[in-house]
């Protein structure tokens, strides 16, 4: 999927949240790259707060403090994912950063948290223990 069509998909998504009323921009441009523990992914958009609010109860999502910055060696061998937002100095921008191992966010550790909540599990259920030998 290319960068326009991205988006286009995150303009979309936002069209009826509160980010929908802050100025949008087109300089949302996702990326990503291969790591040896993970994918860093990172766009352009706004708010920590609506962050916070929307994560403050899920499990496997960690939106960061500001200043901070997500690191893969923290998600290494979890279901985690890490977020971090900040404004670069100057700008009228907001920039997302976010990090998952995707050996485990990825699609075993979803199909694994879907099959919990669709069995009545708790969500959490096998997804706590780090999967890595050695």
């Amino acid at each position: 999927m290319d960068t326009e069509e991205k988006y286009k998909q995150l303009k979309q998504a936002l069209a009826n949240t509160p980010v929908a009323a802050a100025e949008q921009t087109n300089a949302c441009q996702p990326k990503q790259y291969q790591s040896a523990n993970g994918v860093q992914a990172w766009s352009f958009d706004d708010i920590q707060a609506l962050y916070e609010q929307r994560y403050i109860h899920e499990e496997f999502v960690d939106v960061l403090p500001q200043g901070s910055h997500p690191d893969t060696r923290n998600v290494r061998g979890s279901n985690n994912c890490q977020i971090s937002i900040f404004q670069p100095q100057g700008q009228q921008t907001i920039v997302v950063l976010s990090v998952i191992d995707n050996l485990v966010k990825g699609a075993a550790g979803q199909a694994i948290q879907n099959m919990n909540l669709m069995f009545g599990f708790k969500e959490e259920l096998g997804l706590k223990i780090i999967a890595l030998y050695p």
